[in-house]
């Protein structure tokens, strides 16, 4: 589901040392940073993984080995993201009282020209070319945790490993895609303030509000007036239907429902939701005429499906190579059959 919103997100493909088996982890793409003229992640000169890791989590990859075993300062607490309050706040989720505070983590798939691990020539000559490394960061104190190859020790060509496949929705103008918000959110807009405003048109319509005769002079002429109110108003006496005077409410404009449908339907035709053309069309129609219709509305889908499809590809395949690089010769797993 986020994806279609935001168009683009990611999966990190790697083997778990806590867990002990491969993990392929879903991957925010706000928390997911690379070079402004990246254009993939292939030639991104950096890629930076934001990680949040719990005092204890981080604690115990300390104790593995995998991070280097150094004092850190104790995190202050979790930082307020705008955008992850909106996310909690519809899927309807609150704060508790007590938030464990998270560690920030930032891993780096970098290149670097260490000192004592430079690539050497055919001559045994420093060539000055830098070689991929990940460099792992706590972000609160600035200290390096960890700093790995990232190539595996028998290439030749120190060719960098690849640990993220990008997935998008609609391809985009540069690195990250296009989702639903980026193409029709504004479409979405325009009919949620049309419909309000024919709802609020309705409600005033229904529940007239005017003043109502009592003297001459207004009293507290600077209040608002509210729906069903009557405001008292001092004027000389007469007929009964003479003493209440209605605002001048009209009903809901069909000139405004008719432009939310319009903008409703260029919605749904961007969507690919073909509903209408084959509920509405005729039912004595040939199979292939219906299925033409079919094919016609789900084009987009289509597209965005053998998208995710290479993508998965590429998800299996790294995949693969982990299993290969971790499982024991024996397969460790009872297979039916």
């Amino acid at each position: 589901f986020y994806l279609p919103l935001s168009g683009s997100t990611f999966k990190k493909v790697y083997y778990d040392d806590l867990l002990g088996r491969a993990v392929s982890k879903f991957v925010p793409a706000d928390d997911l940073v690379v070079p402004y003229t990246a254009t993939s992640l292939d030639d991104a000169e950096a890629v930076v993984h934001v990680l949040k890791i719990s005092e204890n989590d981080l604690r115990k990859q300390q104790v593995a080995g995998f991070y280097s075993d150094i004092e850190l300062t104790k995190p202050q607490g979790t930082i307020t993201n705008e955008l992850k309050e909106k996310e909690r706040e519809v899927e309807g989720i609150t704060k508790s009282q007590r938030v464990e505070p998270m560690y920030t983590v930032l891993e780096c798939h970098v290149n670097l020209d260490l000192e004592g691990f430079e690539d050497v020539g055919a001559d045994g000559e420093p060539t000055g070319i830098k070689l991929p490394y990940i460099v792992t960061v706590e972000e609160g104190s600035r200290k390096v945790l960890s700093i790995r190859r990232n190539f595996a020790p028998n290439d030749p060509k120190k060719i960098k490993i690849q640990y993220f496949v990008h997935f998008k929705f609609l391809p985009g103008l540069g690195f990250y895609g296009l989702g639903l918000i980026h193409m029709i959110g504004g479409l979405s807009r325009t009919a949620t303030a049309a419909l309000r405003q024919l709802l609020d048109a309705g409600t005033l319509s229904n529940l007239p509000a005017g003043f109502k005769q009592r003297g001459v002079r207004v009293k507290d002429d600077a209040a608002n007036i509210q729906p069903g109110e009557f405001k008292d108003v001092d004027t000389p006496g007469g007929n009964l239907k003479d003493a209440f005077v209605f605002l001048p409410y009209k009903e809901p404009s069909q000139t405004l429902l008719q432009l939310m449908g319009i903008v409703v339907q260029a919605g749904q035709r961007f969507a690919s939701i073909a509903d209408m053309q084959v509920g509405d069309g005729n039912q004595q129609a040939a199979v292939g005429t219906t299925v033409a219709l079919l094919e016609r509305g789900s084009r987009v889908m289509s597209a965005i499906h053998k998208r995710l499809y290479v993508s998965l590809k590429q998800e299996f395949k790294l995949l693969a190579k982990l299993f290969a690089t971790y499982l024991p010769p024996e397969y460790p797993y009872d297979v039916i059959g």
